[in-house]
């Protein structure tokens, strides 16, 4: 990609793409996303997604979002947003679902993921964004809700978690 010029490289992303056996169409959703940070995240996503027999639906609006955070900061945000609805949805639920919208209302960008089932034991949720708090077992756990917080407050922003038609959403708006 470096000693290509861009005419090259999309056609020759597309084709390796699509030798993966990925879905035409989802490929050809996933190309025109401007952010190459977020594009990359959600062809991992669905390639890990259907390794895992979990129904992950994207809806990208919005390609604005490096105009509040920095590529770092929108990894640290969608993998570990993503990454937990995936751990979610294995251990909870029979319908298998998660949603990754971006998009904008106003100047604010909107970073939302949904999962199905209500995920998070009511006991927990006070608890939820902080630091090394996890309900997964194991050494170095309870991070990466923590770090979504800190980065949300260190743009001004916060982090809302709430229920809704039996979804989990966790959903953080930047100005």
């Amino acid at each position: 990609m470096e000693i290509s010029s861009e005419k090259e490289v999309k056609p020759e992303l597309k084709k390796f793409m699509l030798s993966l056996k990925c879905s035409s169409s989802i490929i050809e959703d996933i190309i025109y996303i401007d952010n190459i940070i977020i594009k990359a995240i959600i062809y991992n996503k669905l390639c890990e997604a259907d390794r895992l027999n979990i129904k992950l639906a994207f809806h990208v609006t919005n390609n604005s979002l490096e105009s509040s955070l920095s590529d770092y900061e929108i990894s640290d945000i969608l993998n570990n947003l993503i990454d937990n609805a995936f751990d979610a949805v294995i251990k909870n639920t029979s319908d298998k679902v998660v949603i990754l919208n971006i998009h904008s209302e106003g100047s604010t960008n909107i970073v939302e993921v949904r999962n199905s089932g209500i995920t998070i034991d009511p006991n927990n949720i006070k608890d939820i964004f902080k630091r090394g708090f996890s309900t997964k077992k194991g050494q170095g756990r309870g991070y990466g809700l923590y770090n979504i917080k800190r980065i949300a407050e260190k743009t001004g922003s916060n982090v809302q978690l709430f229920f809704e038609d039996n979804y989990t959403i966790f959903r953080i708006a930047f100005k």
